[in-house]
Formats: C-alpha cells, structure tokens, sequence
C-alpha cells in the first residue's frame, strides 16, 4: 500500500507468472476439455497432438447433446409458432404439415434405420395410414411393427376397436 500526498490509499499487487513447458500448457487445456484450444495450441509449438479414445467419445456426446438441445429449441419454436399463428389458419396448416412431416421423416429413420433409405418405401410411409402400415408390418418384420407402433401409439390407440385387434393377432 502507498500513501499519496492527498491521502489516498492505491493498492498494488504483483503476480508472478512462471513460464511452463508447451507440453505442460497442452496437457492442462485438454485437462480443461478445451480441444480446439489444445490443437491451434499443438500445432503453434509443433507438438503431437491426439485425442485419447475416452475424449474422443467425451466430445462427441458434447456435440450429441448440443445437437439434441438445438432440436428441442426447434420443436418448441414451431410449437410457438402454431400457437401465435392461430390468425392465419394457411400459416398453421402449412406449419402443422411440415411437423408431420418431419414426424413421419423420424419414424420412417427410426423404424427402417438411417442407412437404408428406399425412395419407393420413403413414398408410401409418407402418406399411409400408421394403422394400415403397422397391419401390414405385423404380418412381413414385428421388430419393425413394434417401432412404428412406439412411433405413432397415440394415433393407433384412438383408431383400434377390439375387433381390430383380434383380426391383426390371426
């Protein structure tokens, strides 16, 4: 503390900085799951710069969940925009088409998997009834038919009859 000639306290503080080793600097930023950090860092000094498996798989659920969380931020967004759009009833059904869409594009990747798209089944998941697909699933793959079930079960509930039932189980 120094004392001015006006009587006022000015406080100074030293910090002592040290100088660590690149590798060292290295090891703490991946140490603080700062990876790109870490390699602009590696490649500055000309250091070998890999992730472990582990963090590999720690960053790609990071990216797994932001992308997870920017779906639910989309989802919610359209659901406000139904609801402010209550006005103009073509807004809302062109909205609400786009979000069966988008439901029917889910289900078809859920029930069929991402990596075996077919242009022709593509074309009748889009526009068949989820009752009449989940008959015909019943009888061809139930694996499939229990996925496109777990899918669109609100829909189905409302629709099945117990006569229905008993015909889909013979």
């Amino acid at each position: 503390k120094v004392e001015e000639e006006d009587c006022v306290e000015v406080t100074v503080y030293f910090r002592c900085y040290r100088e660590i080793s690149p590798q060292k600097r290295l090891q703490r930023l991946i140490a603080k799951k700062r990876y790109e950090e870490a390699e602009k860092f590696a490649n500055m000094f000309g250091l070998h710069f890999s992730l472990d498996p582990e963090i590999i798989q720690i960053r790609m659920r990071e990216v797994k969940d932001t992308f997870a969380e920017t779906a639910m931020n989309i989802i919610q967004c359209k659901q406000q925009l139904l609801k402010n759009s209550s006005r103009s009833s073509a807004v809302e059904m062109v909205l609400s088409e786009l979000q069966e869409v988008e439901h029917r594009l889910d289900s078809y990747r859920l029930v069929y998997g991402e990596d075996n798209y077919c242009p022709m089944e593509w074309g009748t998941f889009q526009y068949e009834s989820p009752l009449i697909m989940c008959c015909k699933l019943v009888i061809m793959n139930a694996e499939k038919a229990f996925k496109l079930w777990a899918c669109f079960q609100a829909d189905l509930q409302k629709q099945l009859k117990p006569g229905l039932v008993s015909q889909m189980l013979q």
